[in-house]
């Protein structure tokens, strides 16, 4: 099976019912997660957008990002003790999203598009993908 509709991309696993049940999980997690970091970054973005453009306050500029952080769990085979154990970061960059429609426009947060690069079973979508190009 080609890595989403790309044929040039090796071949992937499918996935058993219980690693699917397991995504499914965890991608529910994420869209809690996006959900919660959106509405956390409109707030923080309102307050340093007043900030920003009061002529009296020093601040003139500022910068908003996420990093999220993948960790293997402690109970995997691959865990190792004396190691931070990520398996991946994430950088979403946040200025300005207080200006956007619900904060859905420069970002990948929560924008309504399914990101499941991978054909499965209708209806199955995934919140977090790669970014178009990567």
């Amino acid at each position: 099976m080609p890595n989403g509709n790309d044929p040039s991309r090796p071949a992937t696993k499918v996935p058993s019912p219980a690693e699917r049940a397991a995504l499914g999980r965890l991608n529910a997690y994420l869209a809690e997660l996006e959900n919660i970091i959106v509405k956390e970054a409109i707030v923080a973005d309102r307050a340093l957008q007043t900030r920003k453009h009061d002529p009296a306050d020093p601040m003139n500029d500022y910068e908003l990002e996420a990093v999220i952080t993948y960790h293997l769990r402690q109970d995997d085979p691959g865990y190792l003790e004396d190691d931070d154990n990520i398996l991946a970061e994430q950088t979403e960059y946040l200025t300005g999203i207080s200006l956007d429609a619900g904060g859905r426009n420069r970002t990948l947060l929560p924008d309504g598009l399914n990101h499941n690069e991978n054909l499965g079973p209708e209806g199955e979508t995934f919140c977090w993908g790669n970014p178009p190009g990567q």
